[in-house]
């Protein structure tokens, strides 16, 4: 008896073994592949796996694959494959960088945001926050408020808050964000520099004399404050959402630029608020322009070459001097994340430190803008 059971264990711990080598063969040589497909081909029916796209647009798709070695060399020929290696070679994601750059490129020309730099968005930054200061006193700003460009995020508006009751999401409210007409404040407003809050941006500016389109118009900061503060209204932490004031090269032109940034998949991912229509000063009409998607810039390089000072209504974080009250994400900037398919897009975002929005300090920043 003893004799029969030993070998009715030993044929299972046998079969074991075998089932062991089987599963070992048909994973050998598997490994996690970038393809990057021509975007005419119907390069989806190639792929019988499950697969994470990266990105597409009207040029190529961007995918990551699990592949064994005979699928992937059968694929690697297939005519749609522009490139394919596995996703740990970094000098084939550098080669991949520079295409959607280059793309990148080609959107901001068909967009002419070069417009926002040869009008000066942005003034000098030691001159702009000097008139802000000017503007609005240090005596008058509500408790928790450390500088004067906080006060122009305000997602309370009742503008703002009759957006986000109309467009839910960031997709939807970006989409009606590039409704918004871009102009010069030498246009509107006859002056170098002039800021307006997101109320006075979406319920005036239309109706001002010196307006010639009749929309609701302005330049870069009041797109950025109004569809920062919208996406707070909608439901995005304040610690999750920041407009950005740096300089920015726009390949013919560099200049001061105001844009928002999002905190997604554990990065920060830069958004361009004036992608929109613009004001054509030499044709006198509203010049249409290609639309660029909310997070085109998540793996593509965000054309910036300083950062000065990030905020919202509730955190401000200087870049230059590293000060502030904001939590230590802030700390990190945008730019494209293609790199990060080597480790995977999506991860548990980092402890965020100490830095937290007392109670008191929240409610005196809303009591403020519901008195102004």
């Amino acid at each position: 008896k003893l004799f029969l059971v030993a070998c009715f264990f030993m044929r299972k711990l046998v079969l074991f073994f075998f089932v062991l080598l089987f599963l070992s063969a048909c994973t050998l040589g598997s490994d996690s592949y970038v393809v990057q497909f021509d975007s005419g081909c119907s390069w989806e029916d190639l792929l019988l796996e499950e697969y994470d796209l990266i990105l597409e647009n009207a040029r190529f798709a961007l995918v990551v694959v699990e592949l064994d070695s005979s699928l992937a060399t059968s694929l690697a020929e297939d005519a749609c494959v522009l490139r394919m290696n596995t996703k740990d070679d970094s000098a084939f994601l550098e080669r991949i960088q520079s295409d959607l750059d280059e793309d990148r490129d080609d959107r901001i020309r068909d967009a002419n945001l070069e417009r926002t730099l040869v009008e000066r968005d942005i003034i000098d930054r030691d001159q702009l926050q000097a008139e802000l200061e000017s503007e609005n006193p240090e005596e008058e700003w509500p408790g928790g408020v450390i500088s004067a460009y906080q006060l122009y995020v305000d997602p309370d508006s009742s503008a703002v808050q009759q957006l986000v009751s109309q467009h839910d999401g960031i997709e939807e409210i970006y989409a009606a964000s590039l409704e918004w007409v871009w102009i010069a404040d030498t246009v509107l407003h006859n002056e170098e520099e002039h800021w307006m809050y997101p109320e006075e941006f979406l319920t005036e500016s239309a109706g001002l004399s010196t307006n010639p389109t009749g929309e609701i118009a302005s330049d870069c900061e009041e797109q950025a404050n109004t569809l920062a503060s919208a996406l707070i209204a909608n439901g995005y932490s304040e610690q999750d959402v920041r407009v950005v004031l740096g300089y920015v090269n726009f390949g013919e032109s560099s200049g001061g630029h105001a844009w928002v940034q999002v905190y997604e998949n554990s990065h920060w991912i830069d958004v361009e608020a004036t992608a929109g229509n613009y004001y054509g000063e030499e044709t006198g009409y509203v010049e249409v322009t290609t639309d660029i998607p909310w997070n085109y810039f998540e793996y593509v390089t965000y054309p910036s070459e300083e950062i000065w000072v990030y905020y919202n209504n509730l955190y401000y974080h200087d870049a230059e001097r590293n000060s502030g009250n904001a939590p230590s994400h802030w700390d990190e900037q945008g730019g494209s994340h293609l790199q990060d398919v080597q480790q995977g897009r999506r991860g548990p975002r980092a402890a965020q430190g100490a830095a937290t929005f007392r109670l008191g300090e929240r409610q005196a920043v809303e009591q403020y803008y519901l008195n102004r």
